[in-house]
């Protein structure tokens, strides 16, 4: 069977199955002459419905998949749709403390694009100094005990530098997230300075009719 290219989805790799599979049962005279010395009718028909026994589970599969695949598309979608407009900054960090997602709302309050802190320490980039041999020790201190910790899921307020290295405070919640085996850290963090813009309802609903 030919193996599917590299990188391949696994609506590729099913297509990929059933091609085989259908050129099996082109082919089924030939295979069946060859490995089965004067095959009987019976004999025949239980190819026969192996083969397309095979093709109905590999419709049924892909069928399946599209579905699947749409959907996490979509769901993905959702997230980013929410990650990026987010009016508060929202950073994830792996477990040694690194960047592994920034929003905008994050670029706006601390100065740095996504380009300049993804895979970069976060505690050097806007923990102040004082500041950053404790965050490391409480990284360490969660990866030994996560259910120990006493600031994940609690609103804190917090100091932070921006890039150019004033200082100011921040109102910041820190949850885990756990997928199998692997633990990141999401940040949702609002400036207390920063003015919200106070509308009324009607306004919204008006914008959305226009």
């Amino acid at each position: 069977m030919a193996v599917p290219f590299e990188g391949a989805t696994n609506l590729d790799r099913m297509r990929a199955i059933l091609d085989e599979l259908e050129a099996a049962h082109t082919s089924l005279g030939r295979v069946a002459g060859e490995r089965i010395e004067q095959p009987t009718a019976l004999q025949l028909k239980e190819v026969v419905d192996h083969v397309f026994t095979d093709i109905a589970r590999a419709r049924d599969m892909a069928e399946r998949l599209v579905f699947v695949e749409a959907a996490l598309q979509a769901t993905q979608q959702h997230y980013a749709a929410v990650f990026n407009n987010s009016y508060n900054a929202i950073i994830v960090i792996d477990g040694k403390g690194l960047v592994v997602m920034w929003n905008p709302a994050a670029t706006m309050l601390f100065g740095y694009n996504e380009a300049e802190v993804m895979g970069q320490e976060l505690a050097e980039l806007i923990i102040p100094e004082r500041y950053r041999e404790g965050h490391r020790a409480g990284l360490q201190r969660f990866a030994i005990s996560p259910d120990q910790s006493r600031i994940m899921a609690r609103s804190l307020l917090v100091a932070a530098v921006n890039k150019e290295g004033a200082e100011f405070p921040l109102e910041m919640t820190i949850g885990p997230i756990r997928v199998g085996d692997l633990v990141q850290y999401c940040a949702v963090i609002r400036d207390p300075r920063r003015p919200m813009t106070a509308v009324s309802f009607d306004t919204v609903v008006g914008e959305k009719a226009t």
